[in-house]
């Protein structure tokens, strides 16, 4: 069996990706959407598997896959494809995309983590206005509370913003609230990123760097204070 596997890794536009073999001890493990170690030159790296091909490996020069990190997927197969007509669009490689949409790892970081599998999003419907323009902050926050519709992302233009907005939440949905912005350590960047992805959390806050967490994880995106 073979993989294709996206490192982790700022590459030229075009190179997305790079092919491995898979030991057959990992053949009936491999999943799109993995992460997994991989040799890059003479160091071991993380990557995302992108594709496998049913195949024996007849290429003695391919390396071989060194494990696989977590067995339930950290992107699904659909959103993964749509990070790579987004790569292509912007005309950088996927590596670039994926190195932007998760936050640092390094294979002992990453092995630390765990990664659960996804729950299906609710497929209930609530007709909403696109644009709602309230003229007090009593209003805003109604409006904000009926407009949370299951995990929510809240975008807003200003770091400062942030706590304004979520003191203006009940206690109780403040609980199961994080804040985001791109001057957050590493580490809380990790523990956040991931509870979003194993649906942990209800409410993210965030400034535009917001747009890299898991959107296949929320119900609902609201663009708030965009006055």
């Amino acid at each position: 069996m073979l993989a294709n596997i996206i490192p982790l890794r700022r590459l030229p536009s075009g190179m997305d990706f790079f092919t491995y073999s898979v030991p057959k001890a990992l053949t009936g493990e491999i999943r799109i959407g993995q992460l997994v170690t991989v040799p890059l030159r003479n160091s071991p790296i993380i990557g995302i598997v992108l594709s496998y091909l049913n195949k024996d490996d007849k290429n003695d020069k391919l390396k071989p896959l060194i494990n696989i990190i977590h067995n339930e997927p950290t992107f699904p197969s659909d959103f993964l494809y749509f990070l790579q007509d987004f790569s292509e669009f912007y005309g950088v490689s996927l590596g670039t995309i994926l190195t932007a949409a998760l936050p640092p790892l390094t294979a002992r970081t990453a092995t630390a983590l765990s990664v659960f599998p996804l729950t299906p999003a609710s497929t209930a419907k609530k007709e909403l206005p696109l644009y709602k323009k309230y003229s007090n902050s009593s209003e805003h926050t109604n409006y904000l509370m009926e407009s949370i519709i299951g995990p929510t992302l809240i975008f807003v233009p200003e770091k400062y913003l942030l706590s304004q907005l979520y003191n203006s939440l009940p206690k109780t949905l403040q609980t199961k609230t994080a804040l985001w912005h791109s001057e957050l350590g590493t580490a809380a960047k990790r523990r956040i990123w991931f509870d979003v992805r194993n649906q942990k959390i209800n409410v993210v806050i965030g400034t535009r760097s917001a747009i890299w967490l898991p959107l296949f994880c929320f119900n609902s995106i609201i663009v708030d204070l965009e006055h």
